[in-house]
């Protein structure tokens, strides 16, 4: 009988000290995104896809952003082509030979 009632009890503990984490790590998330960690440390992130398009069923257009330059990439079946590549300062240099 001893036995059932130490492995409830065990039981309950572990499962409360479950819960106890689960709030005090919902508790730091909320205050730190009140100070603005998150988003510091999501702004770590340096390579995104900002939008594509698909042109046809075989190429699509992507823009895609490192740091804080921007890509604007051609993606087809066999090849990829750089179209225009704009830096920080806002000049687009491009890349387009046609």
């Amino acid at each position: 009988m001893w036995e059932v009632l130490h492995a409830v009890l065990a039981l309950m503990l572990v499962l409360g000290l479950l819960l106890l984490t689960v709030w005090l790590i919902k508790w730091a998330q909320l205050k730190a995104a009140a100070c603005g960690v998150w988003q510091k440390m999501a702004s770590r992130e340096r390579l995104r896809i900002v939008e594509q398009k698909r042109i046809d069923t075989k190429s699509k257009l992507v823009l895609c952003q490192k740091d804080d330059c921007e890509f604007l990439l051609w993606v087809g079946a066999a090849q990829c082509l750089l179209l225009e590549k704009k830096d920080n300062t806002g000049k687009a240099e491009n890349h387009d030979e046609a």
